[in-house]
Parts: C-alpha cells; sequence; structure tokens
C-alpha cells in the first residue's frame, strides 16, 4: 500500500513540473496578472519542496528559470 501511495504521489510530481513547465504559454494565453502568476508558481514549489530533497533541487532549478521569464514579461 505505501508503494502504492508513493507511486501516485510521483504522478502528482509529474502533473506539476508538467504544469511547471508549460506555465509560460499558459500565462501568455491567459492573461493571468503577473502577481497572480508568481504566487501560483511559488504555492507550487513549495508544495513539491516540502516532499523531498531531490525535488527541491529541481524544483528550485525551474522556479529560477520562470521567475526570469516572468520578469522579463514584466519588462
Amino acid at each position: 500500500m505505501a508503494g502504492y501511495i508513493g507511486v501516485g504521489m510521483f504522478q502528482m510530481k509529474l502533473v506539476f513540473y508538467s504544469i511547471l513547465c508549460f506555465f509560460p504559454y499558459v500565462n501568455l494565453t491567459l492573461r493571468i496578472s503577473d502577481g497572480m502568476a508568481k504566487f501560483i508558481i511559488l504555492a507550487i514549489v513549495y508544495s513539491l519542496a516540502s516532499s523531498s530533497r531531490v525535488t527541491l533541487q529541481v524544483t528550485r532549478m525551474l522556479y529560477v528559470r520562470y521567475w526570469i521569464f516572468l520578469g522579463h514579461v514584466d519588462r
């Protein structure tokens, strides 16, 4: 049962990662305000980072990349 829960968590992480990867395009198409977009990314990153140390490194990398992207949109 514990293994099954682990697989479920892994699938959830994949979903979150795919959201992070496509977020810039979603942001551009839906015209989400930049403040809201950053808040959503922060929430996703912190929820992922709390689960494991490896996840923390990967999410930090993704977060920095898309924070920079959103920063360029601001200008």
